[in-house]
């Protein structure tokens, strides 16, 4: 079917599109937004600047081509952005920030992702960040990640002729100054417009949140009540929540406030995956969660979650409570996580070889660590009758698995350039053979235990290890 021509139309908005007939003007719409999908949508790595207007480089791109084969293409062009939602990060550069929001509101580009993970809050970005949550399009908002962790309470005195400069009122700007009342509490009033205004313009769509703070002494520039009983309004998935001590050895929040964390995660009735690294302890009860991700400070009160099957910890001396947690949920775990962000007490590692040991349905065991200066290695031992893959890509100089018994693992993972290896071949001669063979040929860089064996490793001949 023929489109008619754009030249025949007596719009305004075609006024000024040309009249000469090609292939591409008689296309139907889903067709020439087909050929455009084959360019990548934009992100921010995508957004370039000309004379101080931002516009992107996909824009660009089909300009310089397609764009000039006819007005009526480009502005197809423009029609294809406008159709599927974008991801935006919000860094603060002074001279260019204004301008992206003020393009993304003159536009109406939907907002799909939102990445406000900036190094430090000051006096106008801070302003910029509630004009840019109030005025731009947030309806199809899915996934927000807000870093409040680094923050200037300083008012900080600059030129705002830029905001001008870009077409956002001064007005605007001075009322939401007045708004947020910047002072001793900016943190918090900051904190709770941006999430209502969030929880309030997304309540349909935002399934991802991801929010990092830091709770000075006494807790007063953070509210668990008001932070749950604004996430409430979002059909939430997935919710990271990560809370540091401005001080560790002073107790910034009581007890009351991590039950009011509990209850209200109770009430996301359709959270699957929570991340929970905070300066207390808490209990976790979900009838919908399927992954965990804990770090608190001793240990997880009480877990009831019956669909979970996933579960990452962070193992520490200083955590007793981690090998309780995973005691409680080992019946029913198929993948597990386990990070050490220091030396173990070997009674430790012992119990948690056992608490593996003892969960019938592990499937995937992925071991890393957070690279420390240490002069001992950590000696684990793995033993499952369950396990068919072991992830120790991450795994350094901390971790060495002394013995493996996995009577039906499948495949181990690690990487060949990190020395020393957390498994130790039987002849390193051999080894060394085999992957000068592989690099020397191109080819996968994968070995079968039988053509290799190594130290304390009792699994099948075919189990395979991959090497990157």
């Amino acid at each position: 079917m023929k489109r008619a021509h754009p030249a025949d139309s007596d719009t305004d908005d075609d006024q000024n599109i040309g009249t000469t007939l090609t292939p591409f003007d008689q296309l139907p719409d889903e067709v020439l937004f087909h050929i455009f999908s084959f360019v990548s949508l934009p992100t921010l790595e995508d957004v370039s600047f000309t004379n101080s207007s931002p516009k992107f480089k996909i824009v660009s791109l089909l300009d310089e081509t397609l764009g000039c084969v006819s007005d009526f293409l480009k502005k197809k062009v423009k029609e294809f952005v406008h159709m599927s939602p974008i991801r935006f990060e919000f860094w603060w550069r002074e001279t260019t920030t204004y301008h992206e929001i003020a393009w993304l509101r003159d536009n109406q580009i939907r907002i799909g992702a939102l990445d406000a993970s900036i190094s430090t809050w000051n006096h106008w970005n801070k302003s910029i960040f509630v004009y840019m949550l109030e005025q731009c399009d947030l309806t199809d908002l899915g996934q927000v990640i807000v870093d409040f962790s680094d923050f200037d309470d300083t008012p900080i005195c600059l030129n705002n002729c830029n905001a001008a400069e870009a077409g956002i009122p001064q007005q605007a700007m001075d009322s939401i100054r007045s708004k947020l009342s910047f002072g001793d509490d900016c943190r918090l009033t900051l904190q709770r417009h941006a999430l209502k205004v969030i929880c309030d313009r997304a309540s349909k769509t935002c399934v991802n949140v991801h929010f990092k703070g830091i709770i000075t002494e006494g807790g007063d520039d953070f509210d668990f009540e008001f932070l749950t009983c604004q996430l409430v309004k979002l059909p939430l998935k997935k919710l990271h929540l990560e809370l540091d001590a401005e001080d560790e050895d002073v107790p910034c929040l009581s007890q009351d406030d991590f039950a009011i964390l509990s209850k209200g995660i109770e009430s996301f009735i359709k959270l699957e995956s929570l991340t929970l690294h905070i300066p207390g302890d808490c209990y976790v009860r979900s009838k919908s969660l399927c992954h965990l991700e804990y770090r608190g400070e001793s240990e997880l009160v009480s877990c009831e979650c019956p669909l979970l099957e996933s579960i990452s910890v962070f193992f520490t001396n200083k955590k007793p409570g981690t090998l309780q947690l995973l005691s409680s949920v080992s019946h029913c775990i198929k993948k597990l996580c386990v990070t050490f962000l220091s030396v173990p007490y070997e009674q430790n590692t012992e119990q948690l070889t056992e608490i593996i040991h003892n969960m019938p349905l592990l499937e995937e065991l992925r071991v890393s660590e957070i690279p420390s200066d240490v002069e001992n290695r950590i000696p684990f031992c793995i033993k499952s009758k369950s396990l068919r893959r072991i992830d120790l890509v991450s795994c350094g100089d901390l971790v060495h698995i002394s013995r493996c018994v996995c009577p039906n693992l499948e495949v181990i993972e690690c990487i060949i350039n990190r020395q020393p290896l957390p498994l130790v071949p039987v002849d390193d001669g051999i080894f060394k053979s085999l992957i000068n063979l592989y690099y020397n040929n191109r080819l996968a860089k994968t070995l079968m235990f039988r053509d290799c064996p190594f130290t304390g490793c009792e699994v099948p001949g075919d189990c395979l290890m991959k090497l990157y």
